[in-house]
């Protein structure tokens, strides 16, 4: 209400107001009323890039269980009136990948990071991108630039793990998966990786365990 009553007594920032109250909305835990605001601020200022962050922020935070078809419109949009904003074409990489298209969630994470190189989720996306499709190089190179700032991020350490074991060396690889687990041992996609390179060295005993540790997880599963 404080918010609304000083949107209509002041004209001047009455755009900062309603972004306050869409915050104020989701905080909440009235994110339906605060998307449904999101959209028609971002309808009426599309070249507000601070209106289409919050708005893709809400967007994101549904956790794509409505169409996530829409919510690549939605974005893909917010890229298109704001093209050199690095946070929404981070946002819009995260909703292709969770529809399914990697190659087009690949060039937005690439020009998210061509615009602004330090944002490090941006950055671990890209390098996670680079290895499933296979450039163990270059996923290997944003890894190591993530963890230069982030040496303890165990996403990054995982997808250097696996670019290594990529480039064929195994040796490091599985180094630095042993060291992985130790610092994180519920982490079950590190021992999952593990006992692949401990297959790939035909140490079967060592791969059994790794593979047991998540077959016993709780609860079970493949992410840490």
């Amino acid at each position: 209400a404080e918010y609304r009553a000083g949107a209509n007594a002041d004209k001047e920032n009455e755009l900062e107001y309603q972004q306050r109250i869409v915050v104020n909305l989701a905080g909440s835990n009235k994110r339906e009323e605060a998307i449904i605001l999101a959209k028609q601020l971002v309808d009426q200022n599309p070249k507000d890039s601070l209106t289409g962050q919050i708005y893709a922020a809400l967007l994101l935070n549904t956790g794509f269980q409505g169409d996530v078809n829409k919510t690549v419109k939605e974005l893909d949009d917010l890229v298109k009136n704001n093209p050199n904003n690095p946070t929404l074409r981070f946002a819009l990489a995260r909703a292709y990948l969770a529809g399914g298209n990697i190659d087009k969630a690949l060039h937005q994470a690439e020009e998210s990071v061509r615009l602004k190189s330090d944002l490090l989720p941006t950055r671990t996306l890209l390098a996670r991108l680079q290895e499933e499709k296979g450039l163990h190089a270059k996923a290997l190179d944003n890894a190591e630039n993530v963890l230069r700032s982030a040496p303890n991020n165990p996403e990054a350490n995982l997808i250097r793990a696996k670019a290594l074991t990529g480039l064929g060396n195994l040796d490091r690889a599985q180094a630095a998966l042993e060291k992985l687990v130790a610092d994180q041992p519920n982490y079950n996609d590190a021992h999952l990786e593990l006992g692949r390179v401990y297959l790939m060295k035909k140490d079967v005993a060592k791969a059994e365990s790794e593979f047991t540790k998540v077959w016993n997880a709780k609860p079970p599963g493949t992410r840490g």
